[in-house]
């Protein structure tokens, strides 16, 4: 089974929300001004968290 991992670049995070906001699964927060994986488990993999931060701060992973 594939496990997923999802990676916030602080540097590039703009802390808009916009990740938190619309995310399905609720798994993203805001921590300090920046986007963090508060629940990782809650995860959809819907990749709509990567797709709609408009600085490209986050990735999500399929792992073997």
């Amino acid at each position: 089974m594939a496990k997923l991992r999802i990676e916030i670049d602080n540097d590039l995070c703009n802390g808009d929300g916009l990740c938190v906001d619309n995310c399905p699964g609720k798994g993203l927060g805001l921590k300090e001004g920046k986007a963090v994986v508060v629940d990782g488990e809650r995860c959809g993999e819907c990749y709509y968290c990567e797709s709609i931060c408009p600085t490209g701060a986050i990735h999500v992973y399929k792992e073997e």
